[in-house]
Parts: C-alpha cells; structure tokens; sequence
C-alpha cells in the first residue's frame, strides 16, 4: 500500500515540476511581486536580488524533480544498493546519530530541525538580506543566547546536585559556569546592556570612542570583525572536524561531554561559511542557534544519561 502511495505522489510531483518548468517565468514573477509587495520595505527589489530569488525557486523545482524520482520504489531500491557500494550508510549513521551519553537519543531531532532551520534561513539572509537591526528577527535569535546561558546554568545545577560519581566533575562544573556567563555576556552586550530599552543615556566616553555609540565593549572593535570573526568561526569547524575525524581511540570524558555532536555539522559548516561575509549579523545569528542545539545537548545528556557513563575516565571512540 504504501508503494502504491508513494508511486502515486511521484507521478503528482513529476507533473508538478512540468508544470512549473514549462510556466516558470509567470511563476517566478508572481512570487518576486509576491516578496516586493509585502516584505520589501521600499516596494522594490534589486535585480541582483530578483536573479537570486529565481535561482532559488529553480533549486526548488530541482528538488522537488530529484524527490520525485527518490518516491519510485524500483529506483529507490536501485540507488539504496549502488550508495551501499560507495559509502558505509551503517557507519554514517553512526556518526550522524549516535551520542553515547544519553539514553534517549536525540541526535536525530536536532539533525532534522537544524537542516530546516539551515534551508528556511540561507535562502532568506542570500535573496533578502539580513534582518533589519534590532527588528523581530535578530531580537528573537538574540533571546537564544539568554535561553542557552539559562540552559548551561541548568545543567551545572544538576552535576552540583548529582551524588553519583563523575570523573572531572570540577572541571565539567567549571566550564558549564564558563560558558553559562559568556552567553549571559554576549546576550547583554547584544542588547547594549538595557540602554535602549530602559532610556539610558550612554556616556560620553562610550559616545566619542565606541563606534556604534552603544554601551558595549565588542563595538569598540569593529574594524577588526572582517577578522575576528571568520578566525572564530574556522577555529570551531576546524576543531569539530579535528575532533570528529582525527581523535585518538580513546577520548576523556571531559572531551565526549563537550565537543559539538556531528549532528550539528550542517550548522556548523554554514555557520563558518557565513562568517567571512562583511555583515557580521549573518554569524552571529547562525551562531546563537548553534549556542542553543549544542547547550539543549548537554542538558539532555546530563538528565537522561547512560549508566555510569559520567563516572568514566576514558570512552571509546566510536567513529
């Protein structure tokens, strides 16, 4: 039965595909008049943005052509077999999935929501732009680093109460309260410490040498972001890709609890990518969501773990 259905949707998103490759052109006009009308806030977009807009509406129609072809049972079958040749799907799961430290695996919520999230935000930040300053959508993203600080703050809580052994526990309660106060740092500065939502007046020293004139510190070094911030986001990946592919057959305990889970490495690469572009929004956006899968991560290890997994020196490396 379900062969037949998927069959059946097949077919409806072949003819689908046709349809929209035949009449692209009327389409893609009526969706840039669609876009101009009620999220351009001048009524117009550029033409560099309208060429991006149906660069990404052929994209869509390309998946939508590669998911029809993916329903029909006997090709399915057929690429399942020819991918078993190429590429251990058992070992690549693995990687992906696996999280030895909790119970309950969640690796699989946080890979499918962080690719959602990573093909709804790219194709908006890459044909409209970013977000205005201080508007919805940098203010909601900000709230994540608030979010992320309380969630790390959480977790030392529970390995403070915790009256089973974990090996390290000092040094695992530090960097929590580490990292719990440098999201609680970046969430303030974000938001120049309440000055424009409690009416303050900024210094003059603030006024006269920082360069947006806010009661921050990190815009004191604006000139240095176009370096700063691709050194940072390089620094992460290339760790992450260090840690994940290059480890020893035995990682510390320590190391296991808080290095970033592959399923996050779409996330991550994008995060990277989007640091060497000259507005620094787009990173720090990508990275407040990061902050926030990989402090939830830790939280969900810390209160559905494996048994006595805390209470061990050493643990295998498994990809």
């Amino acid at each position: 039965m379900m062969r037949l259905v998927l069959n059946i949707f097949s077919i409806f998103l072949s003819i689908l595909c046709l349809f929209l490759i035949i009449f692209f052109n009327d389409f893609s006009n009526l969706i840039i008049s669609f876009i101009e009308n009620n999220f351009s806030n001048d009524k117009n977009i550029q033409p560099i943005n309208k060429f991006g807009i149906k660069l990404y509406l052929i994209l869509i129609v390309i998946f939508f052509l590669i998911l029809s072809i993916l329903c029909f049972y006997k090709f399915r079958n057929f690429l399942h077999k020819s991918m078993k040749d190429i590429i251990d799907l058992p070992k690549l799961t693995n990687f992906l999935f696996f999280d030895e430290l909790t119970k309950k695996n969640y690796s699989y919520y946080f890979f499918a929501i962080s690719i959602i999230i990573c093909l709804s935000i790219t194709p908006y930040y890459l044909i409209i732009g970013a977000p205005a300053p201080e508007g919805f959508i940098e203010s909601f993203l900000t709230f994540f680093f608030l979010v992320s600080a309380l969630i790390f703050l959480f977790s030392f809580f529970l390995v403070l109460k915790e009256k089973e052994k974990i090996y390290k526990k000092k040094s695992i309660l530090l960097f929590l309260f580490l990292l719990s106060s440098f999201m609680f740092f970046i969430f303030l500065e974000e938001f120049s410490w309440g000055q424009k939502y409690f009416n303050r007046e900024v210094s003059e020293f603030f006024l006269k040498y920082n360069f947006q004139g806010e009661t921050t510190v990190h815009n004191f070094f604006n000139p240095l972001f176009p370096l700063v911030y691709p050194l940072f986001g390089f620094m992460i990946l290339i760790s992450c890709i260090i840690s994940w592919f290059f480890s020893p057959s035995l990682k510390t305990n320590f190391r296991i609890i808080f290095e970033p889970h592959p399923s996050l490495s779409l996330l991550i690469l994008l995060m990277c990518s989007f640091s060497i572009k000259s507005n620094t929004e787009f990173f720090e956006e990508f990275f407040s969501i990061f902050c926030f899968f990989y402090s939830l991560r830790i939280l969900l290890c810390i209160i559905n773990p494996q048994k006595k997994v805390f209470s061990l020196q050493f643990h295998k490396n498994t990809l």
